[in-house]
């Protein structure tokens, strides 16, 4: 027997599909279940009256203000905009939907797609997004970690959707670059209502900047097309830089761990994963480790072979004061001996494994 609030939620589908195929979407009209507060702001929803918009004057922009962000309660902030995706169950489908980051400080935004009825304030609203330092979430805990690199102003990213034999397949695209299928989801749970691009972002560490991105509409594209956009392109190796992915080769008892020099910061994953502060040169051919020389880690235990590994990758970086470049291997110096890294060359990057479920669609 169907209970009083699963007919108001069918009720509130049908009407909010009705609207959507007349062409109307008056944006507070249909997100009640959520949000304690709502605003259009430039075609965007947003999750509080804590922060507010300091531009919209175009649809699909907007545009906050660091300072504000901070100086709020909320630790997350969310926008979802008032475009739904052509998508429905009734037929194979395919879309695309572009996010530009125009402004902002690095790793704090997310882009993906949403609901009305999982919209929510800050760490209470479901989604499926990628962003922060590289990874996929459902809006609150980490789905895949490492599946690309944070997402900094002046980038672009498209989460591509393809809805095929009842089944929901996402992934997105960084600058241009396919990062893959990540995500294969029952379409029956996926599509029950509409979904509309969200953008997310953390309080940033800086007062003194604006953040600021535009939504493009979401789009249809062919289904040849899309499934090509979720196969994984590998990044192009630079061996000029000392950015990018390393494989340690010597010493000997250590090869195949793997390390990541990006921006201001160079990590590790063995069970934990592991960051340390870098500085690198003005040429980007060296970098020097900043004091105190300590690493951030998070707190998981593995098996006892992989903490030892994680124990060994430990120590020959924490003897390591410096790192360049040569021969376009990266040399890591230190008082005990020199620490061999070659650069791991395109096709090594497996696809990413595929994330079937999500807890608020069960």
């Amino acid at each position: 027997m169907q209970t009083d609030n699963g007919r108001k939620h069918e009720k509130s589908t049908r009407e909010a599909r009705e609207k959507q195929e007349r062409g109307t979407w008056p944006v507070g009209d249909w997100y009640w279940p959520c949000a304690p507060w709502i605003s259009s702001m430039g075609g965007f929803t947003l999750d509080s009256d804590e922060w507010t918009s300091a531009g919209g004057a175009e649809d699909g922009c907007l545009e906050v203000s660091a300072q504000a962000l901070r100086e709020s309660s909320q630790q997350r902030f969310n926008a979802m905009h008032s475009a739904a995706l052509p998508m429905t169950l009734d037929s194979d489908s395919a879309v695309r939907c572009r996010c530009d980051f125009l402004h902002g400080e690095k790793g704090i935004a997310w882009f993906g797609v949403s609901a009305a009825s999982w919209f929510g304030a800050g760490w209470k609203c479901h989604a499926v997004q990628y962003g922060g330092p590289g990874n996929v979430t459902d809006g609150g805990a980490a789905l895949r970690t490492s599946y690309g690199t944070g997402i900094t102003a002046g980038d672009h990213v498209d989460v591509v959707l393809v809805c095929e034999n009842k089944s929901l397949s996402i992934g997105w695209l960084h600058n241009g670059r396919a990062l893959g299928c990540v995500l294969e989801l029952p379409a029956d749970k996926m599509l029950r209502e509409p979904l509309f691009p969200l953008v997310s972002f953390s309080a940033p560490n800086s007062d003194g900047d604006v953040i600021s991105v535009k939504v493009s509409p979401p789009t249809s594209i062919g289904m040849d097309e899309a499934k090509q956009l979720l196969v994984r392109q590998e990044p192009t190796v630079d061996t000029s830089r000392v950015f990018g992915r390393w494989e340690l080769v010597s010493p000997d008892d250590s090869k195949g761990l793997v390390l990541t020099v990006e921006g201001n910061a160079l990590s590790y994953r063995v069970v934990n994963i592991v960051r340390y502060s870098v500085e690198p040169a003005t040429d980007h051919k060296a970098i020097t480790f900043s004091t105190p020389h300590a690493g951030m880690s998070t707190m998981m235990m593995g098996p006892p072979e992989a903490m030892e590994r994680e124990q060994r990758m430990a120590a020959l970086v924490a003897a390591c004061v410096r790192a360049e470049l040569v021969d376009g291997k990266l040399i890591g110096k230190s008082g005990s001996g020199d620490v061999h890294f070659e650069s791991i060359r395109a096709g090594t990057e497996p696809e990413p494994v595929r994330i079937t479920s999500l807890r608020f669609i069960e």
